[in-house]
């Protein structure tokens, strides 16, 4: 057990929990229901207890290192990856661990999403929504919806549902993450394609002329390095051969 501080905040629209600084905020909602206040607290400690922020900060670095995009832009999308199967995990250990909260979980969820519309999606088809967004929803009680996923995307959501350790969900978050990337590419148009192409040749280009040119500068030691290492045998011999006689 541990003690955690609690904030109630009015600008925050959303609660979190800060797994560095161990500190749970809720925002300040006008005619707030019991079963959402709930949610949201035993949804925060479901992350105070098994969310480790080390772990977290290592496996956006090394989901990013996997598929090739270490920029700020592509880690942040990175971290929304995980956030919303580590959330599913959560729920899901939640509910296992408090079985009162079931009620709240409903209840709570039906809330954000029909009467505060928190997902943004009245009006809107929620089909066209990319996969992790349409995942996020679905998890968060979107499943009365209809949302539909293709075969590929509803493997990735049996394996969210049945995720149990932190690194299930760096693997499912690993591979949709790819999948999406490769959703955006088969999306763009031939004048995206076109430029999209040119920048990973231009960053290929750059990754070459680092390689080339620590090659040439190993290149350029090599003859100097040998010429060291025969002054030092020769001064050795020098040194040694008279003494061993």
């Amino acid at each position: 057990t541990e003690n955690i501080t609690m904030q109630h905040n009015p600008s925050v629209t959303t609660a979190y929990f800060d797994i560095k600084q161990r500190l749970l905020v809720l925002p300040v909602w006008q005619n707030i229901s019991e079963d959402l206040y709930d949610l949201l607290v035993v949804h925060e400690v479901g992350h105070a207890l098994d969310t480790d922020f080390e772990a977290w900060m290592a496996a956006i670095k090394k989901i990013a290192a996997d598929h090739g995009t270490k920029t700020v832009k592509a880690e942040a999308v990175i971290k929304d990856f995980l956030n919303v199967v580590e959330d599913a995990r959560i729920d899901k250990r939640q509910k296992r661990r408090y079985p009162g909260s079931r009620k709240n979980y409903v209840k709570g969820y039906a809330e954000l999403l029909n009467e505060r519309d928190f997902f943004k999606i009245r009006g809107k088809d929620v089909n066209g929504l990319s996969f992790i967004d349409r995942a996020n929803i679905y998890f968060k009680g979107g499943y009365v919806l209809n949302i539909k996923f293709t075969p590929e995307e509803r493997k990735l959501i049996v394996r969210m549902e049945n995720a149990e350790t932190f690194d299930d969900v760096i693997g499912i978050a690993s591979d949709a993450y790819g999948y999406a990337i490769t959703v955006e590419k088969e999306n763009l148009t031939p004048e995206e394609k076109l430029l999209r192409e040119k920048a990973e040749k231009k960053k290929q280009r750059k990754k070459d002329k680092k390689k080339e040119k620590k090659k040439n500068l190993w290149k350029c030691w090599l003859p100097h390095l040998k010429k060291t290492f025969d002054l030092l045998e020769a001064l050795l011999r020098k040194i040694i051969l008279p003494w061993a006689r």
